[in-house]
């Protein structure tokens, strides 16, 4: 994820990949209530935890410019059981600027919640053009990968000069956004003129 923020799509990732139950460590509030079945919910808890597949070999890289916000993402994984990940470095975490990744393997999946919308409000007339530079970085140094990214703004596409090869619906919140999937290739995208459409 080239703009991690607190780390949830890379943590998501680890958690899955790891087949880890959403909130397995977390204490929630309905186990103060009367009548709770203490031993029933522990018996589904170490069920769960039977099933943990910390081995796997996946190798997971969350990055965002904000050293702040990556040191929370690390807390974050941390508290979602993680630390097995971050000690071998199957999950990372790094301060590096999206228009400047690099490559973690030869081959991969990017899965980026890039700013929009709300998220980059009031407006930033920067947004689209750091969007045609990750484009551009993406052509020149992830040919070969995946990526998909979700967004509000429906000219994501035209702004990273890619050309989406699916396109799904999809609300974060209240916001309708697309779920875009781009296939890298070295080189570039030019949208036809429309004279030649």
């Amino acid at each position: 994820d080239l703009f991690c923020g607190s780390g949830t799509i890379v943590i998501e990732a680890a958690s899955i990949a790891a087949r880890r139950a959403p909130g397995l460590d977390r204490r929630f509030a309905f186990e103060r209530l009367k009548g709770f079945d203490s031993h029933a919910w522990r018996r589904l808890k170490d069920a769960a935890r039977a099933t943990v597949d910390d081995a796997t070999s996946a190798t997971l890289v969350g990055s965002d410019i904000s050293t702040r916000v990556i040191e929370q993402a690390i807390g974050n994984a941390r508290l979602a059981g993680l630390e097995k990940w971050l000690d071998d470095g199957r999950l990372r975490f790094d301060a590096v600027d999206a228009r400047l990744a690099a490559p973690s393997a030869t081959r991969g999946m990017i899965i980026s919640n890039p700013p929009y919308g709300e998220q980059s409000a009031p407006r930033s007339a920067s947004v689209p053009d750091m969007m045609h530079n990750v484009g551009d970085r993406l052509k020149q140094h992830f040919a070969g990968w995946e990526a998909w990214f979700l967004s509000s703004d429906r000219e994501l596409p035209r702004q990273m000069r890619l050309h989406e090869t699916r396109k799904t619906l999809l609300f974060n919140g209240p916001l309708e956004c697309r779920f875009f999937r781009f296939e890298l290739v070295a080189g570039g995208y030019r949208p036809r003129s429309k004279t030649s459409q």
